[in-house]
């Protein structure tokens, strides 16, 4: 590993991200037409093979991304000897603060390709692998997790006939979508119409990674912070308050009083809370009280 590379943001509209081989995804939809969600743990609100939640290491063809309802994830390319691409990280994080494919412009720069390439390396010299990824097509598919890879043209959803149509076929079908559309998208948040971010499908140059949970190394929650807050959302003070308007808190004020009063809990009611204003700051701490300083997760190319 030499250099890390931003390649796209991916967008899904609820639920989780799901990051895994594309055969095995794909497979997975078409085995469960007209069933149960093939993602989600029978009997269950839980997802398969949640990333966070691996207790051993084992060897999985698929993860769902920690972040649960509609979120845009940061993925990347690391690029090692002789120029050839040797991983990949998808940065989750991010995934809790910011809203949409917009990034600052010192998301680009070589002082943010640097300070995250440090992160990821030692991240991994520091610890061992979480779990290991089987790639057997060295394809990787990026979408929300749930029975269709769900993206969306002008004139509405797009479909894929998943029952009729071969794997192999679904897959040269979702490269031409991703690399030469012949059709515009519409996208959530963005007025980007030539290329769809509901999806990324994209080659990988291994069958077998390891898996490494990235954290920042400097365990700090205003370095945790600064980053995001930098790189992600141009923020500048993050201890500035930020209070409401007038008509923002009315409009507030009487969706929790329906809401509350709809449950017979109008007594819960606290006249003037959305007064007390919040800070930037406030989204970092509550993130890392619960998942520390996890930026992401990288795959490593498996040496033989």
């Amino acid at each position: 590993m030499k250099k890390i590379e931003s390649i796209t943001p991916v967008h899904h509209y609820g639920g989780k991200l799901i990051i895994g081989d594309a055969a095995e995804i794909i497979n997975k939809i078409k085995q469960s037409l007209g069933g149960d969600d093939p993602f989600i743990v029978p009997n269950s609100i839980e997802f398969i093979n949640e990333i966070q939640n691996l207790k051993k290491l084992d060897t999985f063809k698929f993860f769902c991304m920690p972040h649960s309802g509609g979120a845009w994830h940061q993925l990347f390319y690391t690029i090692g000897e002789k120029n050839i691409q040797d991983g990949f990280f998808i940065d989750t994080a991010s995934a809790n603060f910011r809203i949409e494919p917009w990034l600052p412009k010192k998301f680009y720069t070589q002082s943010h390709s640097k300070e995250l390439f440090e992160n990821v390396k030692n991240s991994i010299n520091n610890s061992k692998p979480v779990a290991e990824f089987d790639c057997p097509s060295k394809k990787i598919l990026l979408c929300e997790a749930r029975g269709e890879i769900a993206f969306y043209g002008e004139e509405g959803k797009i479909s894929i006939d998943y029952k009729n149509k071969s794997t192999n076929d679904i897959i040269k079908e979702l490269d031409q979508y991703c690399f030469e559309p012949k059709i515009k998208f519409s996208n959530f948040s963005s007025k980007t119409k030539d290329f769809t971010f509901d999806f990324y499908i994209g080659d990988v140059t291994s069958e077998k990674y390891e898996v490494y949970k990235i954290e920042l190394q400097n365990k700090k929650l205003k370095d945790f912070a600064n980053y995001y807050a930098k790189y992600y959302l141009d923020e500048k003070d993050l201890y500035k308050k930020n209070y409401l308007d007038k008509k923002q808190k009315n409009i507030l004020n009487k969706w929790r009083e329906e809401q509350l009063e709809s449950l017979n809990l109008s007594h819960l009611i606290e006249k003037d809370s959305f007064n007390k204003g919040t800070a930037d700051i406030e989204k970092y701490e509550y993130y890392t009280n619960d998942h520390g300083f996890v930026m992401g997760y990288y795959f490593k190319k498996k040496i033989k």
